[in-house]
């Protein structure tokens, strides 16, 4: 009996927060896929009118195909229409992308994350049946500490380099978006401390929102499985293929000084 998407997943959040470390452990699951970023979504979106319209940008099309180029399946891009113009044809190419190499591995369930889709989650939901959203929530300092981190050290990546106040605005805006969500039946929270604290706990909690029994594979396997949804020229994330450990506070301690500590505390939205 050929088998059937039952779950489409996305893992969302601010940038740094942990997100690669989840998808990682999640696609160390026998019965779920996991690929590169894709930042589908962004790029389906990045003109307001167009969106408005229901117009794709011009540029999705090839993100799609640089994406399946990236994970060396160019034969895919029949999937994608040579004269599309809509939102929803690209979605769809897009859904049956990542359907169809799902089930080529004989899966059923596949995770996509690229942290900025927390920004798209109305569309998403509008043009992805079945959508369901994983949220990655890290403490605001250490979001800070390593997205400033992170532009600095690889600027043409990140889009420049940014300020600690950018850095703060970023996690706040983001954070107001996970907490309106937080208690949406198709939306789940994953915390990152508590998930490098007690990841069997976590993952097993998730692995209930999604469905599946956990496998301690998820934990031991997880950073071979990494080398898969981590592209070469991705340096930042790669810390996701070592074992789990928490390195909280460092980073804050290390680029800040005690005044800028203090007023990134003192800006930083309250967790609830």
């Amino acid at each position: 009996m050929e088998k059937k998407i039952t779950g489409r997943f996305f893992i969302v959040g601010c940038p740094r927060s942990g997100t690669t470390l989840l998808q990682s452990l999640l696609a160390a699951h026998p019965q779920i896929a996991s690929y590169p970023e894709t930042h589908f979504f962004w790029y389906v979106a990045k003109d307001r009118w167009r969106k408005h319209l229901g117009i794709a940008s011009p540029d999705v099309k090839r993100r799609l195909y640089q994406f399946l180029s990236d994970i060396g399946h160019t034969e895919m891009k029949d999937f994608v229409s040579k004269y599309g113009l809509f939102i929803w044809q690209y979605t769809n190419a897009f859904v049956r992308i990542l359907d169809t190499l799902t089930i080529n591995q004989g899966k059923e369930i596949w995770v996509e994350k690229t942290p900025i889709h927390l920004h798209f989650i109305e569309m998403i939901e509008k043009y992805v049946k079945g959508a369901k959203f994983i949220h990655m929530l890290r403490k605001g300092e250490d979001v800070v500490a390593s997205l400033y981190e992170v532009t600095q050290k690889y600027p043409k990546e990140w889009g420049g380099q940014r300020t600690i106040e950018k850095c703060v605005n970023r996690w706040n805006r983001d954070i107001k978006i996970t907490q309106y969500y937080s208690n949406k039946k198709n939306h789940s929270l994953v915390r990152y401390e508590e998930l490098v604290k007690n990841p069997e706990d976590v993952l097993r909690r998730t692995c209930e929102f999604i469905g599946v029994e956990f496998t301690q594979n998820m934990i031991t396997q997880h950073s071979i499985v990494a080398e898969k949804v981590i592209l070469d020229n991705q340096e930042w994330i790669k810390s996701a293929k070592r074992e789990i450990h928490n390195a909280n506070g460092k980073k804050f301690r290390k680029l800040f000084n005690q005044k800028q500590q203090a007023w990134i505390i003192n800006h930083l939205e309250k967790i609830i």
